[in-house]
């Protein structure tokens, strides 16, 4: 099932992965990145009804601010357009980590339901 999720996309990757429950994530442990990797393959090789302006500028995940990061975030209409920016939440340090993550949960909620 986590290679299905994961050919589907990195949304459909993350939500299958937050379901698995604590016991089969430890499972999954070690092949969660090549997942995750499968995921991102997924969603470039897919067409997404968006602005193609916020994947492009998430391009090179060491060059972003925790600013860039929020305002990508914060304008992400779609779930994998978030999922792309939330890629590079771990290139800030964790207190900012932190603030990125809870606006990313926000930000999840709010285009799931409008779905």
């Amino acid at each position: 099932e986590a290679c299905i999720a994961a050919e589907l996309g990195m949304a459909e990757y993350q939500k299958f992965f937050k379901a698995t429950g604590q016991e089969n994530r430890k499972l999954l442990a070690g092949e969660h990145e090549q997942l995750k990797a499968s995921a991102i393959k997924a969603d470039a090789r897919r067409t997404v009804d968006q602005d193609a302006g916020e994947i492009k500028d998430a391009a090179a995940p060491s060059a972003k601010s925790f600013d860039e990061i929020m305002a990508g975030l914060c304008a992400a209409n779609t779930l994998d357009a978030l999922y792309v920016w939330g890629e590079w939440m771990d290139t800030v340090d964790a207190d900012q980590r932190g603030i990125l993550e809870a606006k990313f949960n926000e930000m999840s909620a709010i285009l799931e339901g409008a779905m």
